[in-house]
């Protein structure tokens, strides 16, 4: 039904041909879906009547855009109490290795609401914020009522993969701001900031090792003394639709005095994949 709507207008576009003596133009929409076509008459004293089909995708002046299972995926590291990258001083043994530590925020649903124009809109959703540390040092961890335990177990086990992993649920609140970088030019140029409201849902760890020719894993639900509720700001950089995005929580970890000292901060990349 589609194709047969837009074979009849292109038809009535290409046989159309009324002389006038005036210059007038009109013009006609059809909306099919997110396409929407345009067909203008350009009367002209010395062409006759002409036809101008014009096919627009989708709709940029919509108010309120909707979009699922928008990703962004990073990289993670620590900030100590010194504002340097890396482990509390206090705390040696807890180092991770940074390349192989990530940051991987799903959000569910996501939407975008116009607050000026196409120039700001207002960011909103909710989703999944997971942050997966890889271990440099054959360590276990757990916790007590006074605070996180670091059990090195280097004498007896040389652990093949040693990973911790916080997961949270987010509820992100940015403003986004459109520019044009060249005057006349559509606004490619985009600049977000705002926060990130985090409830953590749980610790897990995963270590796997081999003794005497045997595989041996664990992997499983821990209580590490996260602190439970955080707050975190975040900016985004993008051209069309390339972004970068970058997290900092300036709120510890862990919810404890006695447990380290230790911030987190991400990087990486914005809309991996996304469905609207």
């Amino acid at each position: 039904m589609k194709n047969l709507i837009i074979t009849f207008i292109i038809s009535r576009a290409l046989l159309a041909s009324i002389p006038s003596l005036a210059q007038v133009e009109k013009a006609d929409t059809i909306q099919i879906g997110k396409t929407r076509i345009i067909t203008k008459n350009v009367d002209s004293t010395e062409t006759g009547v002409t036809k101008e089909l014009l096919l627009i995708e989708g709709d940029e002046s919509k108010d309120l855009i909707t979009s699922w299972f928008n990703l962004k995926v990073g990289w993670t590291n620590w900030l100590n109490e010194s504002g340097n990258l890396g482990s509390d001083n206090n705390f040696p043994l807890l180092e991770i290795s940074p390349a192989q530590s990530f940051n991987l925020q799903v959000n569910i649903i996501e939407q975008s609401l116009k607050l000026n124009k196409d120039r700001i809109r207002l960011i909103y959703g909710i989703g999944f914020d997971n942050y997966y540390y890889r271990l440099k040092n054959d360590i276990s961890l757990s916790s007590d009522q006074n605070g996180l335990i670091i059990t090195d177990e280097s004498a007896t086990i040389d652990f093949k993969k040693n990973w911790v992993t916080n997961s949270y649920v987010t509820i992100p609140l940015l403003l986004n701001f459109n520019f044009a970088l060249n005057k006349g030019k559509k606004k490619d140029f985009q600049i977000f900031s705002g926060v990130n409201l985090m409830y953590a849902m749980r610790s897990s760890v995963k270590q796997k090792w081999r003794e005497d020719g045997l595989k041996y894993k664990r992997e499983g639900k821990q209580e590490l003394g996260v602190n439970q509720l955080n707050i975190g700001y975040e900016a985004q950089l993008g051209y069309k639709n390339f972004i970068l995005y970058g997290k900092y929580f300036p709120d510890g970890i862990f919810k404890s005095a006695s447990d380290p000292n230790l911030r987190s901060v991400s990087f990486g990349i914005v809309n991996f994949f996304s469905v609207e």
